[in-house]
């Protein structure tokens, strides 16, 4: 009989972490200015330009994002934080950051 209300305890705090992570959104914040804050995973992105690009992911969301030329590319799935603008040339939901990442 006490295993039933430990055994409903985390079944609670699964669902709760399986929903934060199906909402979560690499977006944190968007600056009136138009500099978005993008905060999350990164997955690099082979680039033949020898650019340092990748998605950042946060939960089941991702966004693009290239970096300035001399940015060091950051360790895959490392959580990175970068403000950018958004570059439809890159596509949609593509950001092009204004400064390298950080940790």
């Amino acid at each position: 009989m006490a295993l039933f209300p430990l055994a409903a305890a985390a079944v609670a705090a699964a669902a709760v972490v399986g929903v934060q992570g199906l909402l979560a959104n690499p977006i944190v914040a968007v600056s009136p200015s138009g500099i978005t804050t993008i905060s999350g995973s990164f997955a690099p992105v082979a680039c033949s330009a020898g650019c340092v690009q990748g998605y950042v992911q946060a939960g089941a969301r991702s966004v693009f994002v290239r970096l300035p030329s001399g940015c060091p590319q950051p360790p895959t799935d490392r959580s990175i934080t970068v403000s950018g603008r958004p570059d439809a040339t890159l596509g949609s939901g593509a950001y092009v950051a204004t400064g390298c990442a950080a940790d």
